[in-house]
């Protein structure tokens, strides 16, 4: 007898939801703006602080209010980070979020990192909001979900029982100065990002120099980002970070 499967669940899978959740966080976004400029805080290429590291960095989120992930099945819980740290031990950087809560059914982003590995923001990749560039690499560290029928994944949950978690990273390499125009380097369809089990609220996954092209000694620039924390005072970004690497 052949049993169908649950259905699938994806982020904004509903169109009409789609668009006034696109609504609702743009005016987010507009508010959490206001309140950086005024602040003398704007998300801008001139009024970005960034932090200097050796080797290493632990930073902690600002406080603020985390959405729900939209999907075609309801709301599920945002993940809500409330530290993040970067390591590197001469071969790999190795990027752990602690969540306020364990990874639940809906797997998803959990960080967003830009690489600006030749330190430039005049060279790479320009994003629109907030106006920075200067990057080579765009990162995730997603906390994946595999379920009782033997399916799993990353992105996008299924209606099924949980019976495992684990984290994955994903890589793409910037070849111009759009957005769009990239390739993927790392990824758990092309197999060669792996699986590792998340232990409680914290999530890890790490990339490896040779895929990032960098070299120990090599001082790079990282903006961080938390899905899901538009409204944040901090607009869900962490501050930008020079890092030395081992």
């Amino acid at each position: 007898m052949d049993h169908e499967k649950p259905p699938r669940r994806f982020p904004f899978s509903n169109p009409g939801q789609e668009e006034r959740n696109t609504k609702k966080r743009l005016l987010a976004i507009l508010s959490a703006t206001l309140i950086a400029i005024a602040s003398g805080a704007a998300q801008t290429k001139e009024g970005r602080q960034p932090v200097k590291a050796m080797y290493a960095i632990e930073l902690t989120a600002s406080a603020g209010a985390v959405e729900p992930i939209h999907s075609s099945g309801g709301d599920s819980p945002g993940f809500n980070v409330l530290k993040m740290s970067l390591k590197s031990d001469g071969k790999q950087i190795v990027v752990a979020a602690t969540l306020k809560e364990p990874p639940g059914s809906f797997p998803d982003h959990i960080l967003e990192l830009y690489f600006d590995t030749d330190n430039d923001a005049k060279s790479g990749a320009q994003l629109i909001f907030p106006a920075i560039g200067g990057f080579e690499y765009h990162g995730k560290l997603d906390a994946c979900v595999g379920y009782t029928d033997d399916s799993s994944s990353c992105v996008g949950g299924l209606d099924a029982k949980v019976k495992a978690h684990w984290s994955t990273v994903h890589l793409d390499r910037y070849n111009g100065t759009k957005e769009s125009d990239n390739d993927t380097v790392i990824s758990r369809m092309l197999g060669n990002s792996p699986q590792v089990a998340i232990a409680g609220n914290v999530v890890q996954g790490s990339f490896d120099y040779h895929d990032l092209n960098v070299k120990p000694g090599q001082t790079i620039r990282l903006v961080v980002q938390r899905p899901y924390s538009d409204i944040a005072e901090d607009g869900g970004f962490f501050p930008d970070i020079l890092l030395t690497l081992k």
